[in-house]
């Protein structure tokens, strides 16, 4: 199925945007807003999809059958990057929204075929199907169809009302937006052989200036009125169908599905609505917060992730929930779409992702695998922690209300109601003739026609959201006139490094009228209209900084005041403009002892980007500057165990951030302390105490030339011998160098007993009463030393071979030996005749 759509960061208490799976109402572009990374085409044949993952800066090809990747494909300087993917097996589309440009893509070689230039942020929006490519600029509203190879524009292209919402394609080929100023749905047919695009049908959804929210169905597409809380699914231009749905809230919808069933998502009242024609059927979702994604039907169940709990929730046709799947996503949200018989569920903020097949069967993905072309290790983006929730009340009352008289016209513009923890929904202008007035909650500038010049109104406006009507604001008195100056020039806009936007337009005609000053109204993605400020009868105006959002896109309309208070027409609008500025201080900064001589390791998280993409870091310490485009870096040239304060700057176009900073210690050279010890006959464990210095150190313990690597705290040598003096040394060794401690050690003393045993008869029966000699030499020559008689106990000293065997026969178990046993006394006796404890073994015992 065809897919584009729109995502958001989890909150951390400022607002950024991505693009991906969500079509989120205009309600919470200023407060919850997002986007993300992908949109799938339709008529591909393998069961695969390509994911983005942010902080790699790679698509990962995820077979749907396997649940495995088996190609990872990094964009270059794409790294940290938000890109939306469109996609057909014959052709990928990648727009970077850092950036905003757009890269095509041949599958087969991944090979960039063409590109072309949009402004970055969200608000241009990009289509894919069957050969045929559209660029749709919401907020200049104009739609463009490009070659998908090359890029490069097709015939004249189609303009529209200014904030557009949606631009996907259905299975028939048909590009579907909506213009929520004035409140329709438009088909376009792409143009075929070199001709343009042909608005193919235009159909009434909702009044003029509602939020609109659409989604293509696997058949028909369906529109949900936010405002006027009702979705309209067209199934064709005579087959229209409208349905009152009860919304409490920000409302979401996917904005395509391979499903008949359209799902409308109350993020802020954890409830699904599943609207199948005109029958609605509704699903609470578990749990708390409003983090919730937009839902998608998915063979005969619901799907809905949980973005605060890294869940995803699956209903049965009765509202069941029979599954919840784990899917950790870090900081980012989670993303559904449905492609070739599988829902891709894709975390782009960490390594991983799922794949449903029609079986509900669910596979994990790890996008971050190695083996596969184009393997690398992701970097990881730590997970900060939401903010506290505010506490939710009705909203306050809309701020700086002006009305402004035209030509049988007022407009009315005011600034945003303070929201109290809930998205505002719509807001309602009375004091119009026979009419009330009911606009999306991101329209802060409204025109009402059909009023009679020389005749006083007085208007009024108030916000509403989930939890109730907010107070009215009143207007000035406003007396339409037929006496109004013509339209100012469309005005040009700067974004200024230093996050104002500086905005010019030619001077208008008074008409016979003095210009006392303009007014000046901002248009943004999905059809928002802000005013921005006002001048006297200077034709600039500098918008001060964070007025406008970072890294969104505006146009702005110039409208001429007289000194009647009569305005003209707006202006035609300006270009898209960015706003921007320097990146916010580097996150979490972290510096530790690095494992390597006079070095330290420093890690951090990419801070804002306020608008333009970060194009590196600069990392002072130890007086040396580097500058680095990941989000680490190794700091050398450190004495041992030096401290050292860190530094790291965020950069982008408009220069450098504040500094973050942390000290951090370079290793120092180990030490070791030998402590007690413990010895048995042929080994001795030695323990002591170990100081790394700060690095990652190896022990070693040697005792009479044997040695043990162990762990840094006691270490066993084996395979000694007993009753022998040793020295013990251990060793302690990291980057920085080692250190050693010495011990003598004496192993365990061995004893034996003689042993004879008398036979039967003759004289075998007293052959051992007389006892066994001992020798001073170990040979059996000489004068003895004495004799033992059996049974006799001695501590073994040694041995010493003589050359010559000695045959106990069967007085000693046919004992035969050559060598000979040094005994506490310093004589030696056969070892043929002198059992050793401990089994009887002789290689326990040193060499005399």
């Amino acid at each position: 199925m065809p897919g584009a759509a729109v995502r958001k960061l989890k909150s951390k208490g400022a607002v950024i945007s991505l693009v991906t799976t969500v079509a989120l109402i205009a309600a919470i572009v200023a407060t919850l807003l997002g986007t993300g990374f992908f949109s799938t085409a339709v008529a591909t044949h393998d069961a695969a999809a390509w994911l983005w993952t942010v902080t790699s800066g790679e698509m990962a090809h995820v077979n749907g059958d396997t649940g495995r990747v088996d190609i990872r494909h990094e964009l270059t300087d794409a790294q940290g990057h938000d890109v939306e993917i469109v996609q057909t097996d014959e052709q990928i589309l990648l727009r970077d929204l850092d950036t905003g440009k757009i890269n095509a893509i041949d599958p087969a070689t991944l090979q960039v075929t063409g590109s072309a230039e949009t402004p970055p942020g969200q608000g241009v929006n990009v289509a894919l199907h069957d050969g045929k490519a559209f660029i749709v600029d919401s907020v200049q509203g104009i739609v463009r169809q490009v070659d998908a190879r090359t890029l490069t524009p097709i015939g004249e292209p189609l303009r529209f009302a200014a904030g557009l919402t949606g631009g996907v394609f259905d299975n028939d080929g048909t590009l579907w937006f909506a213009v929520p100023k004035e409140g329709t749905l438009v088909g376009i047919a792409p143009g075929a052989d070199g001709n343009a695009a042909t608005v193919a049908s235009t159909i009434g959804v909702a009044e003029p200036s509602h939020q609109l929210v659409l989604s293509v169905l696997r058949e028909g597409v369906a529109v949900l009125d936010t405002t006027g809380a009702k979705l309209t699914t067209v199934y064709g231009s005579d087959d229209v169908r409208k349905v009152d749905v009860p919304l409490n809230g920000m409302a979401i919808m996917p904005i395509s599905t391979d499903s008949t069933i359209a799902t409308i998502t109350i993020t802020d009242g954890r409830r699904v609505f599943a609207v199948d024609g005109t029958s609605v059927k509704d699903y609470a979702v578990p749990g708390e917060g409003t983090e919730l994604g937009a839902a998608m039907e998915w063979w005969g169940r619901i799907y809905v992730a949980d973005n605060a709990t890294d869940k995803v929730y699956v209903f049965d046709k009765d509202g069941k929930v029979v599954d919840e799947v784990d899917i950790p996503a870090g900081d980012g949200l989670i993303e559904m779409v449905a492609r070739d018989g599988h829902l891709f569920i894709n975390a782009p903020y960490t390594k991983n992702a799922l794949v449903v097949d029609e079986n509900h069967k669910v596979k994990k993905v790890d996008k971050g695998i190695g083996g596969v072309l184009g393997a690398d290790i992701p970097p990881e983006e730590k997970v900060q922690a939401d903010p506290p929730k505010p506490k939710e009340g009705p909203p306050g009352a809309p701020r700086n209300i002006r009305a402004t008289p035209g030509d049988g016209s007022a407009t009315l513009s005011w600034d945003a109601a303070p929201n109290n923890g809930a998205a505002i929904t719509k807001y309602v202008v009375e004091g119009a003739p026979e009419k009330t007035y009911e606009v999306a909650g991101n329209q802060q500038v409204l025109k009402i026609t059909g009023l009679d010049n020389g005749t006083e109104y007085n208007l009024s406006v108030y916000a509403v959201n989930k939890k109730g009507d907010g107070p009215k604001g009143s207007a000035n008195p406003v007396v339409p006139t037929a006496e109004v100056p013509d339209a100012p020039g469309a005005p040009t806009g700067t974004a200024n490094p230093d996050g104002t936007v500086t905005i010019q337009w030619p001077a208008a005609d008074g008409q016979g009228n003095t210009i006392a000053g303009y007014k000046i109204d901002s248009v943004g993605a999905a059809g928002a209209s802000q005013p921005v400020g006002e001048v006297g009868d200077e034709t600039t105006m500098t918008v001060p900084a964070g007025q406008l959002a970072y890294g969104q896109q505006f146009a702005f309309t110039a409208t001429a005041i007289a000194e009647s208070g009569a305005a003209s027409e707006p202006s035609p609008p300006s270009a898209t403009v960015v706003p921007f500025t320097k990146p916010g201080e580097p996150d979490n900064l972290q510096a530790n002892t690095a494992n390597a001589k006079g070095a330290v390791h420093a890690t951090w998280t990419a801070p804002i980007d306020n608008g333009r993409p970060i194009t590196g870091y600069k990392v002072t310490a130890n007086g040396q500057t580097q500058t680095v485009t990941g989000t680490a870096a190794d700091i050398g040239g450190i004495g041992d165990g030096e401290t050292v304060q860190v530094d790291v700057v965020a950069i982008n176009e408009a220069g450098e951030s504040e500094v973050a900073s942390t000290t951090a210690k370079a290793m120092s050279k180990p030490t070791v302390s030998i402590g007690q010890h413990s010895s048995t006959t042929n080994a001795v464990t030695v323990n002591f105490s170990a100081n790394d210095g700060g690095g990652n150190a190896t022990c070693k313990l040697t005792v009479g030339g044997k040695s043990v690597d162990g762990g840094c705290s006691s270490i066993t040598v084996g395979g000694l011998s007993a009753s022998s003096n040793y020295e013990a040394v251990v060793t302690v060794t990291n980057a920085a160098g080692q250190a050693t401690d010495k011990k003598n050690i004496v192993t365990n003393t061995l004893s034996g007993v003689v042993r004879c045993i008398n036979g039967q008869n003759g004289e075998t029966a007293v052959y051992c009463d007389t006892g066994i000699a001992i020798y001073p030499q170990p040979k059996q020559s000489g004068t003895p030393d004495g004799r033992l008689m059996n049974g006799t106990r001695k501590e073994a000293l040694c041995k010493a071979d003589q050359g010559d065997k000695v045959f106990a026969s069967h007085y000693n178990n046919n004992k035969e030996s050559a060598w000979f046993v040094k005994i506490s006394g310093g004589s030696y006796i056969p070892w043929a005749w002198f059992n050793l404890d401990s089994g009887d073994n002789l290689d326990l015992l040193a060499q005399c």
